[in-house]
């Protein structure tokens, strides 16, 4: 029987869903039933049309994302140019500290860039993309001038065309704000909604809040050319509000899309109270939220649950992407370090040379790439080629087992409703939202796979 034929129970019916055929079809369970015994026993007999439409369609050869073999293929250059911050949110987990100094050196810098340049002309490809991360990446602001004019003159050299993209806090005074503006292509900005809410989870300081100047600086960004896109940390605090946070996204910045993230808990977030969402209430509020998003045609996204993406992993890691750290080292992953060793991971995948070349080490390289594959207990769950097990340090590392958590839980009622909406059943979505007996059944499934199907029916 193929192992990408996906039932999930929906009320008193199934969604069958294929990822890898892009398929999904709304069944009920006279159909399923025909279905469950074709697969298993290969059986034609008195099969109704339409229901042989649909065995047709889950009979064509399958396209499995497979594991890269090849030399490194970063999709973009990724350059952590401080971890220093100048806020100081209540629930980083991104090792950010008040130490200004720890700065990515300019020789490090230089010499990223001009590796991605050489990749990208060298197979031919047409964008030399880079992305800034933090810390605050504009604490290092000296960082990030060098490297956009020295990409620039490289690109224009090379005959390749410069990418800027940057993760901030929007913590900048005006004229950096007018630089980001001509010079950047996309701008991650982080906002948590209201004054109240923002400047509890995202304080400058003790006695003051970052609410004012994000907002003043995300209006500024609205009224460019750059390509604006709000990030949103959904704790118990805002999770209720997120509906009218969302229409006011929308109303007062105009941004591309909205990447809606739950709070993962820390140390830092435990000792000043602010919890995670219910995984249940997030998932309603994203769909409503998604959907009065959609009136101002702005995009409102979970990452974790796009169903464009049929992958193995959907973060830097796995994906070859290169990370450049304040201390020099050569990753795929922003997160510090201690924070994947304290997981049993190496995510290091390359070292800079006494004269600051880059060398990649494939050994370790191929290493990544296996454990990105390597997910076990995602094996019978519809999300493995979307969500593909999520940050696979806080997520999926190796020896996680905690399936039911708050992630898993919102990623899958979060996917079936969009695959129910794609089929235009957004009445049986809200039925559904609203049945938590059903949701819970939905959510904490063992295995949707339909080999599977009569073990789960008992």
């Amino acid at each position: 029987m193929p192992d990408d034929i996906y039932v999930l129970p929906i009320l008193s019916k199934y969604l069958l869903y294929s990822p890898l055929r892009s398929f999904a079809a709304f069944i009920n369970n006279a159909a399923l039933v025909i279905l469950h015994k074709f697969f298993s026993k290969s059986d034609r007999s008195d099969i109704p049309k339409n229901i042989m439409d649909i065995i047709d369609i889950l009979n064509e050869p399958l396209e499995i994302p497979q594991k890269k073999q090849e030399h490194i293929h970063p999709a973009f250059l990724g350059l952590i140019t401080t971890r220093g911050c100048n806020i100081s949110c209540n629930y980083c987990n991104f090792g950010s500290s008040k130490n200004l100094r720890d700065v990515l050196k300019p020789d490090y810098a230089i010499a990223s860039v001009q590796w991605m340049a050489e990749y990208v002309k060298k197979f031919d490809h047409d964008i030399l993309e880079i992305h800034f991360f933090g810390g605050e990446p504009f604490v290092a602001g000296n960082i990030i001038d060098i490297t956009i004019h020295y990409s620039r003159m490289l690109a224009n050299k090379l005959n390749i065309i410069p990418h800027f993209e940057v993760s901030t806090n929007g913590v900048f005074n005006e004229s950096r704000a007018k630089f980001i503006s001509d010079y950047f292509d996309t701008v991650v900005l982080s906002i948590d909604g209201s004054k109240e809410v923002h400047d509890m989870h995202r304080p400058i300081s003790k006695h003051k809040g970052s609410f004012e100047i994000v907002s003043t600086n995300a209006k500024r960004l609205a009224s460019s050319s750059v390509e604006l896109c709000l990030r949103c940390c959904v704790s118990e605090l805002n999770v209720h509000r997120l509906e009218n946070i969302g229409k006011w996204f929308c109303e007062s910045f105009q941004p591309s899309y909205i990447n809606f993230e739950t709070l993962y808990s820390t140390p830092q977030s435990d000792l000043s109270h602010i919890k995670q969402p219910d995984p249940y209430i997030f998932a309603k509020k994203f769909i409503r939220t998604k959907r009065i998003a959609e009136e101002f045609d702005v995009k409102a996204v979970y990452a974790a649950a796009s169903l464009n993406i049929n992958d193995r992993s959907f973060c830097p890691v796995g994906n070859d992407t290169l990370i450049i750290s304040p201390e020099g080292k050569i990753s795929c992953c922003y997160l510090p370090d201690y924070e994947w060793k304290k997981k049993g991971l190496h995510l290091n995948i390359g070292r800079f040379s006494e004269n600051n070349t880059i060398h990649i080490d494939q050994k370790a390289l191929s290493q990544v790439r296996k454990m990105v594959s390597d997910k076990p207990l995602c094996s019978s769950c519809f999300c493995r080629y979307s969500c593909a097990g999520g940050c696979h340090v806080s997520h999926s590392f190796p020896g996680w087992s905690n399936v039911d958590n708050h992630f898993c839980i919102q990623t899958r009622i979060i996917t079936a409703c969009l695959l129910l909406e794609k089929l235009n059943l957004n009445e049986m979505v809200d039925e559904l939202l609203e049945n938590h007996e059903a949701l819970r059944i939905l959510a904490l499934n063992k295995s949707e796979l339909l080999k599977d199907f009569e073990l789960t029916q008992h």
